[in-house]
C-alpha cells in the first residue's frame, strides 16, 4: 500500500512539474508580448498625440465654417448654397461610353 501511495505521489509531482513548466512558458510569452506592446505604444505616443491634435484642430475649423453657414443670413451665401443645390439636383451626364 505504501508503494502505491508513493507511486501516486511521484506521478502527481511529475505531472504538476510538467504542467507548471508549460504554464510558466505561456505566462512568460504573454508578459513578453505585453511588454513589447507597452514599449511600442510608448514610442508612438507623442506622434499619435500630435496627429490627434491636428485632426481635432481640423474638425474644429470645419465646425466653425458650418456654424458660419448655418447662422449667416447674407443673400450672397444663400445664392451660393442654392447654386450648389441646383448643381446637385441636375442629372449628371457621363463622359465617354454609356453602357
Amino acid at each position: 500500500m505504501d508503494l502505491d501511495l508513493l507511486m501516486i505521489f511521484v506521478f502527481i509531482v511529475v505531472m504538476v512539474s510538467i504542467i507548471g513548466g508549460f504554464a510558466h512558458g505561456i505566462v512568460e510569452k504573454i508578459l513578453e508580448h505585453r511588454r513589447a506592446e507597452a514599449d511600442r505604444d510608448g514610442e508612438a505616443g507623442p506622434e499619435r498625440i500630435a496627429q490627434m491634435a491636428e485632426r481635432t484642430q481640423m474638425l474644429e475649423d470645419r465646425v466653425r465654417v458650418l456654424e458660419r453657414i448655418a447662422t449667416d443670413r447674407s443673400p450672397q451665401l444663400r445664392d451660393e448654397i442654392e447654386a450648389l443645390l441646383a448643381d446637385a439636383r441636375e442629372p449628371r451626364q457621363l463622359e465617354g461610353n454609356v453602357r
